[in-house]
Order: C-alpha cells, then structure tokens, then sequence
C-alpha cells in the first residue's frame, strides 16, 4: 500500500531526528531508571474531556489538498498489522538502507506515540525505542581538572546526517498523509490510558516543548559523579529528556532542529480557512 502511514512516522524523524539511544556507557546523563509508562488517573464518569484544541479537519482543507493528487483512498489498516505498510510508504521518502539502519519497525507506530508522549518527562523507556543507535561513540574532552569534562566537538556531527534528512522532508505533503491515518496513532494513544485525550494534541504540545528548549552559550561542562556523565549545571540537568537531547545535539544542529519544527508546527496549527 503506497503512502500508508508515512506520515507520523516522518514526524517522528523530524520532531525527533535528534533522539538516539546510546548503549549504557555512553550516555551524557544518568542512566534511565526501569519503570512504567506514564498513565493518567482513571477518569470518574463526572469528568469532563479537555475540549479538542486542534482538530485534525482544520489541517485537511483547501489547496493542501489538492497538491497532493498521489494520495489514493486505499484502506486504512489495523494498528496491529500497520508495520509493513509503513516500511512501504517510508520507502517513498526515505531511501530503504537509511530506513534499515535507522528505525525499529516492530510495533513502530506505538514506539512513536510512547516516546513522543515521554519527552516531557525525565526518560524515555527504552523498551520503547524507535530509533536505532546513532553510529560512533559519545565524546567528551577534558576540561581544567581531573573529574571535569565539556561534550565534545566531534558528537554534535554525529547528528548531521539525521538533522539533514529532517531538513529534505515535505512537510506540507507529510501533514496531509498524517491527517488522513491520524486514526492509528489515536489509537495507539488511547491504549496508553488516555480515552478522552486528542493525540495531535499532544504533538503540538511536544513540538512546543523543544522548541524551548534552552540554547546554552560555548562549551558544555559535564561532571561524572560515578559511571555516567551528568550536565554540570543544575538547570540543564533537571530538563527534560526531550529538551536534554536538543542540547547534545550541539547548538547548530538545534538552531536547524527548531527551524523544522516552527515549520512543522504552522501547519499542524494552522486555522481553517
């Protein structure tokens, strides 16, 4: 099935083109804790769901449309059975060896739904990646005395190729795939305890939340109070896990990172008309 579910699926290379998952050892902060996905308090039947802010239709009207003649009304297939025809569609975007080499496609769109919902957070469960390692090893150098540390010249371009592939993707062709099997992710969202909650919603929120993501000025200090390294500064420590993974991508790949995302973003707000 051509174009199936591309569409979040390349979201998920540019809201998180910059998300590896190093082997534990290499990791700039403190080793992720196991533990449960974050799940809402169940709601009593008295509650009120929080009103949609973003519909879906509004990102599906007008000319947006109409450039897109490709896009065929093929059906749409079950979250369960979703995996090959995003390998498919993907292939349409992305050349296949990048695909092979850099994304997890077993239960790929519910990878996506957890790990975007993660970003806020402290972690990301790792038993729900859907990138693969980024190549190369994560460097520090040396700074001042024995126990201090900066991240790095030589990490920051371990990223380059990924923050270029995010820059290549049609956004405007990828929203309109997005809206039309946006179903798949509601579901996938849904599953993790939120009924009454709208997924892209959600998206909006997360690509909200990296784009203020902190832009630190010169090097980056680290400490490494046992086996992982931890950002020096407090304040970078206690960010989120989204937002700590913007700063170790290095300050102009995050520059390009939230060039995307603003892009992104005006379309997937932008108002009825």
């Amino acid at each position: 099935m051509k174009k199936a579910v591309a569409a979040v699926i390349v979201i998920a290379v540019v809201v998180l083109a910059v998300i590896y998952y190093l082997k534990q050892g290499q990791e700039a902060t403190a080793p992720p804790q196991t533990r449960q996905i974050s799940v809402p308090p169940a709601r009593t039947e008295q509650e009120k769901a929080p009103a949609i802010k973003h519909p879906i239709y509004e990102i599906t009207v007008g000319a947006k449309q109409r450039e897109m003649p490709s896009v065929r009304q093929e059906a749409i297939p079950t979250l369960d059975h979703s995996d090959g025809p995003v390998r498919e569609a993907l292939t349409e975007f992305i050349d296949g060896k990048k695909l092979q080499d850099s994304i997890i496609f077993k239960n790929i769109i519910r990878r996506f739904v957890v790990t975007v919902d993660n970003l806020t957070r402290e972690k990301l469960p790792q038993n729900y990646r859907f990138v693969t390692d980024i190549p190369g090893k994560f460097d520090v150098d040396k700074s001042g005395g024995e126990d201090h540390y900066v991240l790095s010249d030589k990490n920051y371009h371990r990223y380059d190729a990924l923050v270029s592939l995010a820059e290549a993707v049609n956004l405007k062709q990828l929203v309109i795939l997005y809206t039309r099997y946006y179903s798949l992710f509601q579901t996938a969202y849904e599953e993790l305890g939120y009924p009454h909650r709208y997924f892209n919603d959600r998206l909006v929120e997360v690509i909200g939340h990296l784009l203020a993501a902190p832009e630190p000025q010169g090097p980056i200090e680290l400490v490494q109070p046992k086996v992982f390294y931890q950002f020096a500064d407090p304040k970078l420590e206690k960010l989120s896990a989204g937002q700590k993974i913007m700063i170790r991508i290095g300050p102009d790949n995050e520059r390009r990172v939230k060039d995307v995302l603003h892009k992104l973003l005006a379309l997937l707000v932008k108002s009825k008309s």
